[in-house]
């Protein structure tokens, strides 16, 4: 058999194709000039915009306007408060009190509260698309949470948000929010809320001390040990 005949017969669907020969940015310019979708970071975005008009920016391709960034930013900072015995920020907490690097924790955390998100925003789907009313599992359980809505309308008076007058969780006024701000798809929701979420996961694991295990509301099966033949 020929040397070709047994490239031939070796090559499979990466070997029998041209690939480019190098990775293609689309939204990030670090040259000399360093842009991020176009825009100046050092002398346009670091100059005269907010750190979360950046954020969006990353993820709709432009800049929002004045009511946008508004609702985005109180959007994320509504969003930054979850309890410690939620899973993402329990995480964190677990991941520094067992030692694990500074990295290794920021991961834990991220890789967690974006599972969470995504699954908060798929079971949310295409509802708030219609005119409602919510069903059950998504409309607020206290009258807590029903003031924490109120707020968050006040705050996005702006903007139009139907979705805020169905007696939504919080959790699900958020994403109406940032859809009515133009975050329209899940990777850009999914993205932002994530990012919103957490800091309440940084700060209860930067105040946890590693190893302190005595500090931790450990616990057992309970179980009455009988010896064998008793």
């Amino acid at each position: 058999m020929s040397d070709r005949q047994d490239e031939a017969k070796s090559s499979g669907p990466i070997e029998s194709r041209t690939w480019p020969k190098e990775l293609t940015a689309h939204a990030v310019d670090d040259g000399s000039a360093r842009r991020l979708h176009g825009y100046d970071v050092e002398q346009d975005l670091a100059r005269f915009y907010r750190f979360s008009d950046v954020l969006y920016l990353s993820l709709a391709g432009d800049l929002p306007d004045d009511v946008q960034s508004r609702a985005f930013e109180v959007a994320l900072t509504f969003a930054s408060v979850m309890s410690v015995g939620s899973a993402p920020v329990h995480a964190s907490v677990l991941a520094r009190l067992c030692g694990c690097r500074t990295g290794g924790v920021v991961a834990v955390g991220a890789l967690t509260m974006g599972e969470h998100v995504d699954a908060l925003v798929h079971g949310i789907g295409e509802i708030l698309e219609g005119t409602g009313p919510l069903p059950e599992e998504l409309r607020a359980k206290t009258n807590e949470e029903r003031a924490s809505v109120a707020r968050l309308a006040a705050a996005t008076a702006g903007l139009p948000i139907p979705a805020l007058g169905w007696d939504p969780s919080l959790d699900v006024a958020l994403v109406a929010v940032l859809r009515a701000a133009g975050l329209t798809s899940v990777f850009q929701v999914v993205s932002a809320l994530t990012l919103g979420k957490m800091p309440s996961a940084l700060a209860e694991a930067q105040t946890t001390k590693p190893a302190d295990f005595l500090s931790y509301p450990m616990d057992t099966p309970h179980f009455e040990y009988v010896p064998p033949g008793k």
